[in-house]
Formats: structure tokens, sequence, C-alpha cells
């Protein structure tokens, strides 16, 4: 996907408990992200990080994701462009 998607990733122990999977155990990175989203809401989320990131600004984007035990929840994805601060992935479930 590009340099857009090589920043780290970080998640509280919150939002690790939200999707399901232990800290430690469950490496986070934008490919296991997208992977945890709901099939039917990847593109849309992919299209709003491009957009986001091209256009250098803040976004957010909802999205449903599922845990590994098949529990369905709502997220919601917020970022930055490259020149704004980094944030981290929160859900709001």
């Amino acid at each position: 996907m590009g340099s857009r998607h090589q920043r780290a990733i970080r998640w509280s122990d919150e939002v690790y408990r939200i999707y399901g999977v232990e800290p430690g155990r469950f490496e986070v990175t934008h490919e296991s992200f997208i992977a945890m989203v709901h099939p039917d809401d990847r593109e849309r989320l992919e299209d709003s990080v491009r957009t986001g990131t091209d256009r250098r600004r803040f976004f957010e984007v909802e999205h449903r994701i599922v845990r590994p035990d098949g529990v369905q929840r709502d997220g919601r994805r917020p970022g930055a462009g490259p020149s704004a601060t980094p944030t981290a992935v929160r859900c709001g479930c």
C-alpha cells in the first residue's frame, strides 16, 4: 500500500480487548487491522484513509469489525495525513 501504511499503529489495552485479541500475541499492522474490518466496509475504509492521507488532513471513518470469536462490533478509525501528528487507532464500540 505504500508508505502511508508504514507508520506504527498503537493500541491501548482497551482497544485490544474490544478487538478480542491479546497485547503481545497480536501484531498490530495495517494488514492485520484491515483483516478484522467487516468485508463490506474494507473498501470504504481504505478509500477514506487514502483520501485523508493524500489530502494531508485528519479523517475519521466508521466501520464494522469482526473479532476472532465472530462477534461483530461497530468501530471508528480516526487518522491523519503525513503532515499531521500521527494518531492511534481507536474504536467507538
